[in-house]
């Protein structure tokens, strides 16, 4: 993966969970509510930390879909196999099929929640 891919889909996952982007450039980052800066850009470690990402398989969970990681395989699907499966496979460390695959399903979600699940 590129620098600009981790960053571009760290900064997705972080608006889906509900951070909010503030200023532009160097100073961007992201708060909690407005109240605390959760991390810059360059800071935030979904891609590389299981106590970041985990609580992003779990929202996902919540919103009815299926998360399978075993290996380095990991898919997303809902329960009715409406959605397209989102499979990815890799041959790297884990985490990086689970913060890939994640990336996408945040792409779909975001293309097709006004259009129900």
């Amino acid at each position: 993966m590129e620098n600009n891919e981790i960053l571009e889909g760290n900064k997705l996952i972080a608006e889906f969970m509900g951070l909010k982007k503030q200023g532009f450039g160097a100073n961007e980052h992201f708060t909690d509510n407005g109240n605390r800066i959760v991390a810059t850009s360059n800071g935030l470690q979904y891609h590389t930390s299981w106590d970041w990402i985990m609580p992003v398989v779990e929202k996902i969970e919540d919103d009815g879909y299926i998360v399978y990681i075993k290996q380095e395989i990991c898919y997303i699907r809902n329960k009715t196999n409406s959605i397209k499966n989102l499979v990815y496979m890799c041959h790297y460390p884990k985490i990086t099929a689970v913060f890939m695959v994640v990336v996408e399903f945040i792409k779909w979600y975001n293309e097709n929640k006004d259009n129900g699940k």
